[in-house]
């Protein structure tokens, strides 16, 4: 899951729709609130239809094909699509750079308005909103992955300090002797074999 993270506190909630599996790809459809951005808030008055708006539903679809490795990522509004459609499409896949795996990531946005000659400026600035949210995006993917990571860290240290302990006990050796911890579940053990 990308919500909750630091960078988005425009998204209200973060819903699955559907899931389905077709041999080897996971299909999801996810339903996302989110509150209008500083744009929409900019907007002159006399665009009543978007200076009303405080929450835009968005719809994305994503499919995991296991057997090419990718993950790819279909985002758009679902509403005032008379006045504005807003779609990105991300291609998440495995690559290499200087002989180390790395995760690549192709992102695309498509907007269009319906605003007649204010059309161009209007899109313009939503193309510009449009990257700088990428940018953000890319911090939030790091957060998320750094927390799993750490997380991965964590469970192998601990695995690894269960795993000596009863290695310890099984040879006679009294485990963490000479270890001095607040942990209560590390002081039970230290006190069992005292």
């Amino acid at each position: 899951h990308r919500y909750p993270n630091t960078t988005a506190k425009h998204v209200i909630s973060e819903d699955l729709i559907e899931v389905a599996v077709d041999g080897d790809q996971i299909k999801t459809k996810k339903l996302i609130l989110k509150q209008t951005g500083t744009f929409l808030k900019a907007v002159p008055r006399w665009m009543s239809c978007l200076t009303n708006v405080r929450v835009v539903p968005t719809i994305e679809e994503s499919i995991f094909d296991r057997s090419k490795r990718s993950l790819v990522t279909y985002t758009r509004n679902i509403t005032m699509l008379s006045i504005c459609k807003i779609h990105e499409r991300c291609v998440y896949k495995p690559g290499f750079k200087n002989g180390m795996p790395e995760t690549v990531v192709e992102r695309a946005g498509f907007v269009s308005t319906s605003f007649g000659k204010l059309n161009a400026i209007i899109e313009r600035v939503l193309m510009t909103n449009f990257k700088k949210s990428m940018r953000k995006t890319v911090v939030a993917y790091m957060e998320k992955l750094t927390k799993r990571l750490l997380f991965i860290m964590f469970f192998l240290c601990y695995a690894w300090i269960i795993m000596s302990n009863t290695r310890a006990l099984k040879f006679g050796e009294p485990a963490l002797a000479n270890h001095r911890t607040n942990e209560p579940h590390l002081l039970r053990q230290k006190i069992g074999h005292r």
